[in-house]
């Protein structure tokens, strides 16, 4: 028997898969809002990070989907076509992979995220608890200190 707090999920990768690892921070005391993405090859080589602050949003689920649109924006950029988005928002990765209905407050979000699908070959969305997205998480978290985004 598998634990899912202490063992991450098991993913078939291809070398021509990408793993993009996203997060959002959400800082209601100080009305601060940030994203944070790493994009990985298959054999764990770093591809490309970005982070960037965004307008304060109000609600944790809202900046989640906004740094998984960001992380779909980016693969096509990078025309990357087969990726798998690895978020520690279970409802946000439900939600896009419809097994429960977006709610009103980020169904135009997923509306545009499922239209970025549009130029991707293969893409999955993949529940990763926060302890095997560390990395990420404290990107996002930095990413309140920027000014502009970085990549």
């Amino acid at each position: 028997m598998s634990d899912t707090s202490t063992n991450p999920p098991l993913l078939t990768l291809s070398s021509e898969k990408v793993l993009l690892y996203v997060d959002a921070g959400l800082d209601p005391k100080t009305c601060k809002a940030s994203i944070g993405m790493v994009a990985l090859k298959a054999n764990g080589d770093v591809l490309y990070t970005y982070g960037s602050p965004i307008p304060f949003v109000g609600k944790a689920i809202i900046a989640e989907a906004c740094a998984i649109k960001k992380a779909i924006q980016l693969a096509v950029k990078y025309d990357r076509k087969n990726i798998d988005i690895l978020s520690d928002s279970l409802i946000m990765v439900q939600m896009l992979n419809e097994s429960r209905g977006p709610s009103w407050e980020v169904n135009t979000l997923c509306e545009d995220i499922w239209a970025l699908q549009q130029h991707l070959s293969d893409i999955s969305f993949k529940y990763l608890s926060r302890g095997f997205n560390t990395c990420n998480h404290k990107l996002a978290k930095f990413s309140f200190a920027l000014v502009s985004e970085v990549s």
